[in-house]
């Protein structure tokens, strides 16, 4: 980075602000804590990002401009004001000092509470530099309380670092969501968490070879709605490194979020994408220290757009671009989809089969606790469905008994967002029922697992939401030899790299990730190949992981290097 200050102009996106995003920015001042998704970072993560986006003492610090986007009671900005006295002192000794800090830090807080809080923790970092008089002006150019998003920041900086402020959409003022949706339609996509705006607003004030450091959850590198993220990224910057932050206990309060750091840097025009590495950290004692081997990262949306992020070692990653030489599972002719999403589960699914709901109106239903092993258990479980067989709703002036069904619960069925989208349609859900995907035979696969499962379903059972499940063509890969790959090691060593684990450190495998599974189509495969599969399946019964890692082996083409890597990966 250059020793002058940045002065290049990053483009606010100066709006006026309507009575209604006022009241909104007011509302979320007062908030609780956790209302406004804040999460305090511990001191040694505070150093440890410092250290990463280089604001070290013994560099020049009076030639930098940092930015702390939510900076909550303070923790970054106390080291922050820390650092900089004493890079200050080092390089020019105490003449001007209040003058050489002056406008060298920005940070931006919603909450009037804790601007207060940290205000008084610079008050006691600076007070032994500077008269009271001087700290006050100093910090007073320093901080401001508004929202983040919606402040004008006044400039680039050569460092940006932060904990932004996880937010859910649904928990967002609906008129500030509007406002964001505005400002920053590059990464607003879908129903979005509010730490990704905060993403491209800091991004877009990075000075040129500026690097930026936040911790945050890692969902954005590989979900839906991070796609505008990663597509920004890839096009402007530089992931310089990624750091699983997940069982260090980085913060002060407990927080369930998984979390990453990421080390993001500026990329100057025409420079390309440069290697990226990563590491995973571990906690010693009250210090972070490197632990494994280093890790590269592929941004997989240079190639294809709104693709996840993949971090691995080399030796995965080098099994990974070989496994993708083979066509994406639909194009090897499976189809994926997800079961059904009523919006109302108490009202939709009964526990055994009623008499008060007319008996065709009545699907048998499958949910994730249900596969049990190679087997889909009866568990009396019943959908109501209120479509017909062409995919419409169905007259309730035609069925008394479900008519009668729905207006007992009438107030709760029409309070759903669904049905005040169309409050003539009050009694559909989510998602539309088609009742022929019960007689087909599918498989059927659970959400949430450590590990993948997957059971056939001959055609009794319509599928859950929490359930995905898969078809074959006419002359595609059969069931049976499907649900070994899906069991197989090379599945999850695919999912494992393609979602985010969630609560326990079960993988999601969500449509968006099977959809990406690669899989040889079956006509492809040498007639001696085919041959040699259904015989181990036969040979194994129904529930042998070893034959399913066997089955995947001769469809994939494994070596035996190839074989242990996966293996590695999954554990």
């Amino acid at each position: 980075m250059s020793g002058a200050l940045p002065s290049r102009q990053a483009p606010d996106q100066a709006r006026p602000r309507s009575a209604a995003v006022r009241a909104g920015v007011t509302r979320l001042a007062s908030a609780p804590g956790d209302a406004r998704g804040a999460v305090f970072t511990a001191p040694h993560v505070v150093a440890h990002m410092l250290d990463a986006v280089g604001y070290t003492e013994d560099r020049d610090l009076t030639a930098c401009r940092i930015l702390e986007p939510s900076f909550g009671d303070g923790a970054f900005l106390a080291e922050i004001a820390r650092r900089l006295v004493s890079s200050a002192r080092r390089h020019h000794g105490s003449h001007a000092l209040a003058e050489r800090l002056a406008g060298r830090v920005r940070g931006v807080e919603v909450s009037a509470r804790c601007a207060e809080q940290a205000k008084e923790r610079l008050r006691e970092v600076l007070g032994g530099h500077c008269r009271p008089a001087e700290a006050e002006e100093i910090i007073s150019g320093w901080l401001t309380q508004d929202d983040f998003l919606l402040a004008d920041l006044g400039g680039c900086f050569t460092q940006v670092v932060g904990n932004p402020p996880y937010v859910r959409y649904d928990s967002v003022d609906p008129d500030l969501m509007d406002e964001y949706k505005a400002r920053f339609p590059r990464t607003m996509r879908g129903r979005v968490d509010l730490y990704v705006p905060f993403f491209e607003k800091t991004l877009g004030h990075l000075a040129a070879d500026g690097v930026h450091s936040f911790i945050c959850s890692d969902r954005w590198m590989k979900n839906g709605y991070g796609g505008g993220l990663r597509e920004l990224i890839d096009e402007s910057f530089h992931l310089v490194q990624f750091s699983d932050a997940r069982h260090i206990s980085p913060f002060v309060n407990a927080a369930a979020a998984y979390t990453a750091i990421t080390v993001i840097r500026r990329r100057a025009p025409g420079s390309g994408a440069p290697v990226t590495r990563g590491v995973r950290l571990a906690l010693r004692g009250a210090s972070l220290e490197q632990a494994g081997q280093w890790q590269a990262v592929r941004h997989l949306g240079a190639k294809r757009r709104g693709e996840p992020f993949v971090i691995a070692t080399p030796e995965e990653m080098a099994v990974l671009r070989r496994l993708e030489t083979f066509p994406v599972l639909e194009d090897a002719g499976c189809k994926v989809r997800i079961g059904v999403a009523s919006g109302c589960d108490a009202v939709y699914i009964l526990q055994g089969r009623r008499d008060d709901v007319e008996a065709d109106r009545l699907l048998p239903l499958a949910m994730a606790a249900d596969v049990q092993g190679a087997k889909v258990a009866d568990s009396d479980r019943w959908l109501v469905n209120p479509y017909d067989a062409a995919g419409n709703l169905v007259d309730l002036g035609d069925y008394p008994k479900l008519n009668a069904y729905f207006e007992r619960h009438g107030q709760q069925l029409r309070a759903r967002h669904v049905a005040r989208k169309k409050p003539e349609h009050w009694y559909k859900t989510i998602d539309k029922v088609s009742p022929g995907i019960t007689g087909a035979r599918k498989l059927l696969i659970p959400d949430m697992k450590g590990r993948a499962a997957a059971a056939i379903d001959d055609g009794r059972f319509y599928p859950h939401h929490n359930l995905y499940f898969m078809t074959s063509d006419g002359d595609g890969w059969p069931l049976e030899a499907l649900r070994f790959i899906i069991l197989s090691d090379v599945t999850n060593f695919f999912i494992s790299h393609y979602s985010t684990p969630v609560a326990g450190g079960c993988l999601r495998f969500q449509a968006v990730c099977l959809r990406r599974l690669r899989l040889p189509p079956w006509h492809s495969l040498q007639e001696s190949r085919k041959a040699e599969i259904l015989s181990a399946i036969r040979a194994c019964g129904t529930d042998c992981r070893e034959k399913a890692d066997a089955v995947a082996s001769l469809a994939y083409g494994l070596s035996k290097t190839e074989r242990k890597t996966i293996s590695g990966r999954v554990g």
